[in-house]
């Protein structure tokens, strides 16, 4: 099962809002997609409760959310791992065990910033963490809404980062905390799955400190 974990330390990034669209988008391809909510706010598997179950049977999409707030990431991953094809986890934002859990799990990082320094600026403890693993780290511009991105790149640059998709802001996604479908047209998706050629799996990395 490969796991696709959307993390940021800071908050209103729209990383909730993203790990939903993407495991719609995945699970709309028939692969039976898993989302893990480790946010301690709830908000995905809230939506799931309310509308998203509904939605999921309603459209046919084998997807399931799961609220997983503790840091024993790899544990409900093994729990539910010949039951899925894809886990997509949606991190708090934070940095404590469990991040550090999930970046252990991961087979892919998706990092969301707005247009915005701070949050890039907020990224710098990250890349700390991540200093010699070898994962595939995509940064997507979300909320995007025609500002200038030179000076945005150049800070990620600086970091050793790069931006693969920009994202427009979407009406579609107020749409879906609604209930109603956000379709499956997200180029953006396609985009972060284009893995870096070479990246190891999460099980044959090697361990992640944090000193």
């Amino acid at each position: 099962m490969q796991t696709l974990a959307f993390i940021h330390q800071k908050g209103g990034t729209g990383k909730t809002s993203l790990a939903i669209v993407a495991a719609i988008t995945f699970a709309a391809q028939r692969k039976r997609v898993l989302v893990l909510d480790s946010d301690y706010q709830g908000t995905a598997t809230r939506w799931f409760e309310t509308v998203g179950e509904a939605m999921a049977a309603r459209e046919g999409w084998p997807l399931v959310v799961r609220s997983e707030v503790q840091s024993d990431i790899a544990g409900a991953l093994s729990r539910y791992g010949d039951r899925f094809d894809l886990a997509v986890i949606d991190a708090a934002p934070s940095l404590t065990e469990t991040t550090v859990a999930i970046l252990r799990a991961a087979d892919l990082l998706v990092i969301p910033i707005r247009p915005a320094l701070p949050d890039v600026w907020a990224l710098e403890p990250m890349t700390t963490l991540l200093a010699g693993r070898d994962i595939p780290v995509r940064i997507v511009i979300n909320h995007y809404r025609g500002e200038d991105l030179v000076v945005i790149d150049g800070e990620l640059d600086a970091l050793g980062m790069e931006r693969v998709a920009v994202i427009e802001a979407d009406t579609r996604i107020p749409a879906l905390f609604a209930g109603r479908s956000p379709g499956t047209d997200w180029p953006w998706v396609g985009a972060v799955m284009d893995r870096a050629v070479g990246s190891t799996p999460a099980s044959q990395r090697a361990p992640l400190t944090t000193t």
